[in-house]
């Protein structure tokens, strides 16, 4: 059995208008490690489609354990260009989560065989 949001949940876009991308993620980072947050960030991504909404929901997801999604938008970020600080955090952040991932994909595979 598996927990959790359906995938069209996670993708809901918090009802948030005239707001700034800055004020968006700023208030997205106020309800770290809640699902409100990745509804917020998406509300970011749809604004604004940049290195910092995506790195920013990768850390939402992350806060939130939805690893496989956090990945993604790390991979994101990076084609688009992250660099500096934000490129080292995205390089260590996707290593330690394909590790998580592929720790999580063994799990299931040993409880499918089990």
């Amino acid at each position: 059995m598996v927990l959790g949001f359906a995938d069209n949940a996670l993708e809901c876009a918090a009802a948030l208008e005239n707001m700034s991308v800055e004020n968006v993620i700023s208030l997205a980072q106020k309800n770290a490690g809640t699902y409100r947050a990745i509804w917020i960030m998406n509300k970011a991504v749809q604004i604004e489609k940049s290195v910092r909404t995506y790195f920013e929901r990768g850390r939402a997801y992350q806060n939130s354990r939805i690893y496989d999604r956090a990945f993604s938008d790390y991979a994101v970020a990076k084609a688009l260009g992250a660099n500096g600080n934000v490129l080292a955090e995205i390089d260590k952040n996707m290593m330690m989560l394909k590790q998580i991932i592929c720790r999580q994909k063994r799990v299931r595979a040993a409880e499918s065989n089990g």
